[in-house]
This record gives C-alpha cells, structure tokens and sequence, in this order.
C-alpha cells in the first residue's frame, strides 16, 4: 500500500489509498469469497491497528472502520489486541528513552524536530530497536512540533524513521535516501556509521523541503 512501492514482485497488488497490507488483504478474502475466522480477523485487526499507529494515519477513512467493525463480528478482539500491543515494555525502554528524548533538537521555530540513539546507549542499557519507538511519538504529540524523525545506529547502519502532521509527505523525504512508506509515516536507511552526519543529511533535505 505504499506509494513509493516500485512493482518488485511478480505479481503486484498495490494500492496506496488503502491504510494497510492488512486492510488489502482483507479486500483479497472478500473477493475472493474466504472465510475469515477468528484468528484471521485477530491478525488483520492486528495489522491494520499496527500499521495506521493505532488508526492515527490519514489513510484511516469510513471504509477502513468499516472493515474493522467486520473483523470485531468475526471475533477480533479490540482489547486483546491493544494489551498485546501497548502493555509489554521492558525495563530496559525505560532506561534509554530518557536518553533519547534528551538528544531532542528543534528547528524552524520548534517545527521540526530531531532525535537519536546512540550504538553504546543500547548497550549500557540493553535495550532493543523496538524499546525505541515511542520516542518519536512523544515528540510528535508537542503541538508545536510539524515534522520529526528518529536515527538509530543498526545492523551497521543508521535507520531513520519520519513522522509528519497533516499534508506534510514525508515519503518524499524518505525516497531521496531509497526509503519510503506512508504519506505521514516513512522510513529510509543511509549507509553510515556516524549518527550526527545521517542527521545532519535529514535534517538539510527536510528543512529544503518544508522550511
């Protein structure tokens, strides 16, 4: 469902006004006149609640609450789901969010926003990529804040991941390093050991692009 996606495969369903692979697949069971059984409409909840931020993406329209509305009758259970994705931190988030939050740079007034994390901070902390990711959230609920993203040092690489509010496309930004993804949410990886350089690289395109 991703605009950037550049037809890779042999046969290629893509459909970038949909919320989610889920919700695609969802429309593949349908057509195709599938039985979607309990554990199936668990999983499609689960892929689309995880996939919108928790139904927080533009893409989320009448038709995509519609669709969840079905898989609620088929037997997918809302609250399951939400525990099983929110309440499972480990101590070690706790630990290196601070850090985290505490790397945060703002520009343009306080309009964009930048954050990272440090290889040696996951270390001392024994925290995983994963413990990460509500930091750019907590960023992107500030009011102020329009544009944000996130670097981490990863697998010998920095990861970069962009939030935006409203009409800003941060897939743009992402494409110019071979990344992509949701309008409001993307993602792209710059091939550095060095944090501040894959920052400093973001964060010109970013400012071009929006400032």
């Amino acid at each position: 469902h991703h605009a950037s996606n550049n037809n890779f495969g042999t046969i290629n369903i893509v459909d970038p006004y949909k919320s989610s692979t889920a919700e695609i697949v969802f429309e593949f069971f349908k057509h195709n006149g599938l039985n979607i059984s309990k554990y199936s409409a668990q999983s499609l909840y689960c892929g689309i609640y995880d996939d919108t931020l928790a139904f927080s993406l533009g893409r989320c329209d009448e038709e995509t609450f519609k669709k969840v509305n079905f898989l609620v009758e088929c037997g997918a259970s809302p609250s399951f789901i939400a525990n099983k994705l929110l309440r499972r931190d480990s101590l070690a988030k706790y630990r290196i969010i601070p850090k985290v939050l505490d790397s945060l740079e703002l520009h343009k007034d306080g309009e964009i926003a930048t954050i990272y994390a440090l290889e040696e901070w996951f270390k001392t902390t024994g925290a995983h990529a994963r413990d990460c990711e509500d930091a750019l959230d907590m960023i992107m609920s500030m009011q102020i804040v329009q544009v944000a993203f996130f670097i981490r040092f990863t697998n010998g690489a920095c990861r970069v991941s962009l939030r935006s509010k409203n009409e800003l496309d941060v897939s743009k930004i992402a494409s110019i390093f071979d990344g992509g993804g949701h309008f409001n949410a993307s993602g792209c990886t710059i091939d550095t050991k060095d944090v501040e350089v894959a920052k400093n690289l973001v964060l010109k395109e970013v400012i071009k692009y929006y400032g």
